[in-house]
């Protein structure tokens, strides 16, 4: 670790943290290579090293591969990413890379025994913009998407002729990404079945220097304004900055191809614990509203709608935090269902963490989600999602906290689980955080 003073930031003295990593954030790539396996009873979690550790394989019950090739691309897969309506979604750190076949290199950890894999931290990507804002004027490393730019242009207004770095500086962020994978020890719980715990983390570990002042022309002040970014913690009141991840959305998804998934029943339960069940037909969409504090809502202009939808309409739905896609309307029997949960740990709770920016020192835990939801939905004629969406008040910029020379990441957690929807639900009620 490098510790350098810029004194030019921001018109304030500043602490840049500097993690050393030899390589690019972004290389060419075949995600649908697997590099590294968590298996048991014939359920398979496999992660590709080239994309960031995102998920490109699962079986469950030594079925076929469940993400073939619609899935087995960077931003695809099963991962994380988080973007800010103040920066209207454009700004979009990407567990997996910058395209769907520039992925993000990444060192993995297996620990002894093998039945956990660490993503260690690194720096992350930026995802390309989604087509609709061009900020790449290099493409040395690999081409973006945007086809009408001469492989040599952007919009974002910086004079890069002469950057440093070239592509490499465009795309990458000031966050660090790291995450876990750990298949559970289930012997002696109530039932024995393949669980995965995925952990993840972003890290606004880099000053505002570059990269994200790329998106000062989509600031969006009127729709990502908070009044105060620190619910508890830190003490005091920090009105939104514009290099702050503010009014943020992050989204933990698994994606699977339509012509490989077994599943034709989504279920999920309501508040009075009962099960509900709907079919997954033709362009389905379910989502099941799991969290609202609207304390903590009420200091966004322009909230995200996350765990407030209107539950009037047909597609959404209050629950608990549990939704699990299913072979069948049982909730019983032989065939094998995937349980996706995201605990009310502390995690999930206290969702953001600030550390000393020289020590990496632990200084304090916030609760700044506002809305969760568990959502289960079809993307295209080929390509399914489910997971959960998390809106949150989102990060502070280093530059918000030097006074505790600290530096913010937002965390979360949730479980896979196979088995059938009975043995799921029981085993997150009895050996799990519960419903």
């Amino acid at each position: 670790m490098k510790i350098i003073r810029n004194t030019a930031l921001l018109g304030f003295t500043a602490l840049a943290f500097q993690l050393s990593y030899a390589r690019d954030v972004i290389a060419p790539a075949d995600p649908s290579i697997t590099s590294h396996t968590l298996s048991y009873k014939g359920s398979v979690l496999g992660i590709a090293e080239n994309a960031g550790g995102m998920i490109n394989r699962f079986r469950i019950d030594g079925s076929i591969d469940l993400m073939g090739p619609e899935v087995d691309r960077a931003g695809r897969g099963g991962q994380i990413a988080t973007r800010d309506k103040l920066h209207r979604l454009r700004y979009n750190p990407t567990q997996a890379g910058f395209h769907e076949y520039l992925g993000t290199p990444s060192d993995i950890t297996v620990s002894q025994g093998g039945t956990r894999l660490t993503v260690n931290d690194r720096p992350c990507a930026l995802w390309h913009g989604d087509g609709r804002f061009d900020y790449i004027r290099w493409e040395n490393i690999g081409a973006d998407p945007y086809g009408n730019d001469g492989g040599d242009s952007d919009v974002d207004g910086i004079d890069e002729e002469n950057l440093e770095g070239k592509q490499n500086t465009e795309v990458k962020s000031e966050f660090n990404f790291w995450a876990e994978y750990k298949l559970m020890d289930t012997e002696d719980w109530v039932h024995d079945l393949a669980v995965f715990r995925c952990s993840t983390r972003f890290s606004y570990v880099r000053d505002p220097i570059h990269c994200i002042r790329q998106f000062n022309k989509v600031y969006s002040p009127h729709i990502g304004n908070i009044t105060d970014m620190s619910n508890h913690k830190p003490d005091g009141v920090h009105p939104d900055h514009r290099y702050d991840l503010a009014n943020q959305v992050s989204i933990f998804a698994m994606r699977f191809d339509r012509d490989r998934s077994p599943f034709t029943h989504t279920r999920w339960i309501n508040e009075n614990g009962d099960w509900m069940v709907r079919h997954r037909t033709g362009g389905f969409e379910w989502r099941v509203n799991i969290e609202n504090n609207e304390d903590v809502r009420s200091r966004s202009t322009v909230p995200w709608d996350g765990g407030d939808r209107d539950t009037s309409s047909p597609h959404n739905f209050d629950g608990k935090r549990l939704i699990v896609l299913a072979q069948s309307a049982l909730i019983g029997g032989p065939l094998k269902a995937l349980g996706i949960y995201t605990p009310d740990s502390g995690k999930n709770k206290l969702n953001v963490i600030g550390r000393d920016r020289g020590t990496g020192k632990l200084l304090y835990r916030d609760r700044r989600v506002y809305g969760m939801d568990l959502a289960d939905e079809t993307r295209t004629a080929s390509l399914e999602k489910a997971g959960v969406n998390i809106a949150s008040l989102g990060v502070m910029n280093p530059g918000q906290l030097i006074a505790l020379n600290a530096y913010e990441s937002v965390r979360h957690e949730t479980y896979l689980l196979v088995g059938n929807p009975k043995q799921i639900r029981e085993v997150v009620e009895q050996n799990l955080e519960g419903l």
